[in-house]
């Protein structure tokens, strides 16, 4: 009976291995994707990249007093309000202007005194002049000896000396205290103000920044790709969503023959007449590019488009949806690709009008596979 019971198993357990063989696996369920169209350009197209620049001043100076001390006043200016304030970062100041001032009165103390070493000096050096006058007729007559002659000679070089360098300390003295006022040096915008009224400065306080605003560059960068588009002399123009309706014009005058070690753009700066201080500094510009004429003459597709071929040492391939009797599968397509624009590539060869190429689902989607495009 044990052996009955034993076949009838195994016999039951082939009739259900029979069975499961018999009846299909369900199918994987569509991969989600999104595609994109492949659109072929022609070498007149218009295709451009649009660049964001910052708009800095040509001059902008920082300046310090050039001695130790108390702040005791501020420039003042005319509000809003016809109230007097003190200056503030966005006023216009005049070259000349006296922007602040340090209390004199340690520095006045300092040149007094250097006034009386000088006069007390100039006595003695009077005293020993004529002393050295006396002794010289007394040598000459042999009235007085070689000693007294040196000694005179001596006494009256070292007054000397002394006239000279109390002299000396008398013009320092005065510098100095000329210059406990801080005047501005171009017709201007207050950039930034850092001190106040009471504050204790020295040498090494930037008290204010100032910035000539008529003259503005646009300071923006550019991937090595596109290094060969522009040129020193070139004339680009620059919009602001300021001022949507005007477009400002410019001469590149400099190009940076390093890449920023962030972005790794290559910073341009871009000249710009503000004779009518319409530009602000600080202000967002844009600036539109042309690309290169390889990228005319092909499609482009993003970056994110692009998947390592299998197999292939630095070759690339994509995923290229192809739809039969309303089913949807994904084929991997070499390509030759050239520059890289912004976040997007051309793509030389591998493609065509029409393809929809697959630009978010990459990662996931194998050759093969059946996919649903959603939008």
């Amino acid at each position: 009976m044990l052996r009955t019971s034993l076949a009838a198993l195994l016999l039951g357990a082939g009739f259900l291995a029979a069975c499961d063989q018999d009846t299909p696996a369900p199918e994987a369920a569509p991969l989600p994707v999104r595609v994109e169209t492949v659109v072929e350009h022609g070498a007149d197209d218009d295709l451009s990249l649009t660049y964001s620049a910052s708009l800095e001043a040509i001059t902008q100076l920082s300046l310090s007093f050039q001695t130790d001390g108390n702040v005791i006043s501020l420039l003042q200016v005319e509000g809003s309000d016809g109230v007097m304030r003190k200056v503030e970062p966005g006023d216009l100041v005049a070259e000349g202007m006296v922007l602040a001032s340090l209390d004199p009165r340690q520095l006045q103390d300092q040149l007094t005194e250097a006034q009386a070493q000088l006069a007390a000096a100039q006595a003695s050096f009077a005293t020993a002049q004529e002393n050295w006058q006396r002794v010289q007729n007394l040598y000459n007559e042999q009235s007085a000896t070689a000693t007294e002659y040196d000694d005179a000679r001596q006494q009256f070089q070292s007054t000397q000396a002394n006239v000279t360098a109390a002299s000396a300390q008398v013009d320092q003295a005065s510098d100095v205290l000329g210059d406990t006022d801080l005047t501005s040096p171009l017709t201007g915008v207050v950039v930034e103000r850092n001190i106040e009224v009471g504050s204790l400065v020295s040498s090494a306080t930037t008290a204010f920044e100032l910035a000539d605003p008529s003259e503005i560059k646009a300071v923006f960068g550019i991937p090595d790709t596109q290094l060969k588009t522009i040129k020193l002399g070139d004339r680009l123009s620059i919009t602001t969503q300021s001022l949507p309706d005007q477009t400002f014009s410019g001469t590149v005058m400099s190009i940076s023959p390093a890449a920023d070690n962030t972005t790794r753009l290559f910073p341009i700066e871009l000249g710009l007449d503000n004779a009518d201080n319409a530009l602000k500094i600080g202000m967002i510009a844009s600036l539109v590019l042309q690309v290169g004429e390889e990228a005319a003459q092909a499609s482009t597709i993003p970056i994110d488009a692009l998947v390592r071929e299998d197999g292939k040492a630095g070759s690339y391939a994509v995923f290229v949806v192809e739809t039969n009797d309303g089913a949807s599968v994904a084929r991997e397509r070499s390509v030759t690709i050239g520059e890289v624009h912004g976040n997007r590539i051309a793509v030389l060869s591998g493609l065509e009008a029409g393809d929809a190429v697959v630009v978010v689902g990459t990662n996931t989607v194998r050759d093969g596979q059946s996919v649903q495009v959603v939008r």
